[in-house]
């Protein structure tokens, strides 16, 4: 071989060389500054992720988030920054009349596949960080000092409109949209409850699951009247 054509082969082979170094050290413009993963079997609870300055901050219904494949607790250990800095690059949503309590939303894709945060700020105090799956939104549960719930299961046999006068306290009551239920549990026990302010649409015939904050051990007409009803999910 000519020594022309050995010095052509290395010269290309070095430009070769220098060619797939430069791609792997400039960023991917493909990549997303955050990639997180959703759980596949999503309890609809906040789960406590990292904690710093007396700010928690909970995820929803996600396994992983990381930035630039670095989990975003390792970040938190060094730097709490880092949550501004991706506060800055989400999208203002809204405002909530608790205190200033924000959302906001990734209209601008640096996920791969969205992500919603809720930044807390209330009246108690409570200034925590819920992150979760593009399809979260905002829980009556969420920016409490206390955020946990319990989950019921009820099958739905009868839905008719509650007229009669309601008391508390020897004091009469008014609510909106207010139903007499009659539903049963997953062990076969029907019970007939009062839901006001129902607001969901209960098919007669379909499962639900209820999420409720409060006192689990209150009987079946006292769970729903004296909790707080979270969120109505049909199963089936």
């Amino acid at each position: 071989m000519k020594k022309s054509n050995k010095f052509i082969i290395i010269l290309f082979i070095f430009l070769l060389l220098i060619g797939i170094f430069i791609i792997k050290i400039l960023p991917n413009k493909n990549e997303k500054y955050l990639q997180i993963v959703e759980s596949n079997n999503c309890n609809y609870s906040p789960e406590l992720y990292s904690e710093f300055n007396d700010i928690k901050i909970y995820t929803y219904c996600l396994d992983s988030i990381k930035i630039k494949d670095k989990e975003l607790k390792e970040y938190l250990q060094n730097d709490n920054d880092v949550i501004d800095e991706l506060i800055s690059k989400l999208t203002y949503n809204t405002t909530l009349y608790d205190g200033g309590t924000t959302i906001y939303k990734d209209t601008k894709n640096i996920s791969n596949n969205g992500i919603s945060l809720i930044k807390c700020k209330t009246l108690d105090g409570v200034n925590d960080i819920y992150i979760g799956n593009k399809n979260m939104n905002f829980k009556s549960n969420f920016c409490k000092k206390d955020n946990k719930t319990f989950v019921k299961t009820y099958s739905i046999l009868s839905v008719n409109e509650y007229t009669e006068d309601q008391y508390e306290d020897n004091i009469p009551v008014s609510y909106a949209n207010s139903y007499k239920v009659l539903l049963v549990d997953t062990s076969g026990v029907l019970s007939e409850v009062i839901i006001n302010n129902l607001f969901t649409d209960l098919k007669i015939g379909s499962t639900y699951d209820f999420e409720f904050m409060g006192d689990e051990n209150y009987n079946v007409q006292d769970m729903f009247l004296k909790n707080t009803i979270v969120e109505i999910r049909k199963i089936k």
